[in-house]
C-alpha cells in the first residue's frame, strides 16, 4: 500500500539501531533451564523475506511449541520479513550463532533440548538461502550450523529444515544426541520449493499437526516423516 513507500527500509539507520535492541529483548528473557526437568529450546528461523509463507509457518511453529511444549519462555524466532523489521530480530547467521550462545548458556546440557527449526528456500548447493533485501547476508550451510550448535555448547539437538534439498544437514548433523528432520531429502527439486508452499505444508505437517497431537518427540517425527513421503 502507499504506507509502504514511507516504511523504513532494512538498511536504514533507525531499523539496524532496533535490530541490536530487539535481539538482545529476545535473547535476555530466555528463561533458565529447571533442574531435573527436561526444558525444551526453540529457534525459528523465517528465512526468505520475499515468500512470506516462510514468516508465518515459523510463528505458527512457535505457537505450538509454546503452547504445547512448554517453550513459551525459551523460544526465539529470527524472522526475515517486510512486516517484522521493527519488531523481531532479522534472520541472519551472526542472530542465529547469538541466539544458540544465550540458549547454551541457559540451558542444562546434560538434560535441556535445543530445536532449531529453519524455513526458507534452499540453494542449488544445499545452502538455506537468508534473504533480506537490500541487506547481504550470509546462507546457512549444515557445517555452519553444525559449529554454532557446537560452539553454543549444546548437547541435544533437534534441527527441523524446511527446504527442498536438504539432505546435507541429515548427513552432517545427525547422530546420537541430534535429531534431524527435513522436508525433503529429494535432490530434485518441484516448483512447490520456490514459492514456499513445501516449507507450508512441511510445517503443517510437522508442527501443527505432528508436534500438537503428539505425546513425545519421537511420536512427532513418526508422524510427521509419515506424512511428508506419503506427499512425496
Amino acid at each position: 500500500g502507499a504506507l509502504d513507500a514511507h516504511a523504513p527500509g532494512a538498511a536504514s539507520e533507525p531499523v539496524l539501531a532496533l535490530q541490536a535492541t530487539l535481539l538482545d529483548d529476545a535473547l535476555s528473557s530466555l528463561e533458565d533451564g529447571r533442574p531435573g526437568v527436561v526444558d525444551l529450546y526453540f529457534v525459528g528461523v523465517a528465512g526468505d523475506a520475499t515468500v512470506d509463507a516462510f514468516r508465518q509457518d515459523v510463528e505458527a511453529a512457535r505457537e505450538v511449541m509454546d503452547e504445547r511444549w512448554g517453550t513459551a519462555e525459551r523460544s526465539v524466532v529470527l524472522s526475515n520479513s517486510p512486516d517484522t523489521l521493527l519488531a523481531a530480530p532479522i534472520a541472519s547467521v551472526s542472530n542465529l550463532r547469538e541466539a544458540l550462545d544465550e540458549i547454551g548458556a541457559a540451558m542444562d546440557p546434560d538434560e535441556d533440548v535445543a530445536m532449531v527449526y529453519v524455513s526458507t528456500r534452499s540453494e542449488a548447493g544445499g545452502a538455506l538461502s537468508m534473504r533480506m533485501p537490500p541487506l547481504e547476508l550470509v546462507s546457512i550451510t549444515p557445517a555452519m550450523l553444525r559449529a554454532a550448535l557446537d560452539d553454543a555448547g549444546i548437547r541435544y539437538r533437534v534441527v527441523v529444515v524446511s527446504a527442498c534439498r536438504a539432505a546435507g544437514f541429515v548427513e552432517e548433523l545427525a547422530d546420537d544426541d541430534t535429531a534431524v528432520i527435513v522436508a525433503s531429502s529429494s535432490e530434485g527439486a518441484p516448483s512447490g520449493c520456490e514459492r514456499g508452499s513445501v516449507a507450508a505444508a512441511f510445517g503443517e505437517a510437522f508442527f501443527r499437526r505432528g508436534m500438537a497431537k503428539a505425546a513425545t518427540l519421537a511420536e512427532a517425527f513418526e508422524s510427521a516423516r509419515a506424512e511428508v513421503e506419503a506427499r512425496e
